[in-house]
């Protein structure tokens, strides 16, 4: 369920915007496509927590976001790209230790930048 808590996480840190936040919203958007494709494939897993990516809500928020947030967002989405897929229950123990690292990236963040990404 932690996994499945943290995936959410990332799910609703979609954003989108101009310039170079559109790449950054772009990676997030493919990370949370691929954790929800990661944490599918664990055995005794679900997706029930994960929520549907929002690009529109970050596209009207990501202001509230710095630079360095924005920087942080976008190796936060690198980071979650590289976490392999569940093929046995050791794996699952493995995705989620790397998962909860990738997240761990998010403490950085301002509450500003949270709550304006979150929705």
């Amino acid at each position: 369920m932690r996994c499945a808590m943290l995936l959410g996480l990332l799910c609703w840190l979609g954003c989108g915007g101009g310039g170079g936040s559109t790449a950054v919203c772009d990676r997030l958007g493919s990370a949370a496509t691929h954790l929800k494709d990661v944490l599918a494939k664990c055995p005794g897993s679900g997706d029930a927590a994960i929520t549907t990516f929002n690009a529109s809500v970050c596209s009207m928020n990501l202001s509230k976001c710095s630079g360095s947030e924005q920087a942080t967002l976008d190796l936060l989405a690198q980071c979650d790209q590289q976490i392999a897929a569940c093929g046995s229950a050791a794996d699952r123990q493995t995705a989620q230790a790397a998962v909860e690292a990738c997240a761990a990236r998010v403490n950085g963040l301002s509450q500003d930048c949270l709550r304006a990404i979150s929705g």
